[in-house]
């Protein structure tokens, strides 16, 4: 045996590889683009939604700031309605708490409902519903 030897089973071309071992299959394929689907549907209707039912200027009394210990540049970071651009995110030396509070009420408004869903549907089907709400096969 030399160092040219190949072990046997052992697929050389990594599209062969990938075929192989069922990593890209369609499911996945399609869990991208569904993920790209509701991601599109988030940002561009049911943000706006929430910024009318919730305006995040409501939530500005629960800015903290701390005190100036020298000037401090501003920090940047990803817009959260288009990620490859960034946005100045102001004074760094205010943290904006109201920004949790409010997507901690999204959060619990939206489990709620997947709840009531999930229990008005029924899912999964099975007699007098499923009160866990994990999918039993």
């Amino acid at each position: 045996m030399g160092a040219s030897s190949k072990f046997i089973g052992q697929p050389t071309d990594p599209l062969e590889f990938l075929y192989n071992e069922n990593w890209i299959t369609l499911s996945s394929i399609g869990s991208i683009f569904t993920f790209a689907l509701v991601a599109n549907f988030r940002a561009n209707v049911f943000d706006k939604i929430m910024g009318y039912i919730l305006p995040i200027e409501s939530f500005d009394f629960m800015k903290v700031e701390l005190p100036d210990i020298g000037e401090s540049p501003n920090i940047n970071s990803m817009s959260s309605y288009m990620p490859l651009n960034l946005e100045s995110t102001g004074n760094p030396n205010i943290i904006e708490f109201g920004y949790f509070v409010r997507e901690s009420i999204i959060w619990i408004f939206m489990i709620l409902f997947l709840y009531i869903l999930a229990v008005f549907v029924r899912f999964p089907d099975i007699p007098g519903g499923n009160s866990s709400g994990s999918a039993i096969m």
